[in-house]
């Protein structure tokens, strides 16, 4: 095994080297830059989500529906909503 891969990543670390970092700013697949969840919904989207929510619909229900993780939702829901809900019966 040789360990020239790892004293090269150890040698660009110590230099600042940041061409590859991984990110945000890293092409999708498909070539693309990739968006947050909530850049991708619209203002109705959002406002749909939020009614879903307030008219009994878990965070963890949203987050199957729209595809995304729980933490996903419940930061959008803080952010535009304010405090979630206990979340025990």
């Amino acid at each position: 095994m040789t360990l020239e891969p790892l004293v090269d990543v150890l040698r660009r670390i110590e230099q600042g080297d940041r061409d590859d970092e991984p990110g945000l700013d890293e092409p999708h697949r498909n070539g693309e830059e990739r968006q947050s969840f909530a850049d991708r919904l619209t203002d109705d989207g959002i406002q749909t989500l939020i009614a879903a929510y307030r008219a009994g619909l878990t965070a963890a229900e949203l987050a199957t529906e729209y595809g995304v993780s729980l933490s996903t939702v419940k930061r959008l829901l803080r952010k535009h909503n304010g405090r979630l809900r206990d979340a025990s019966p």
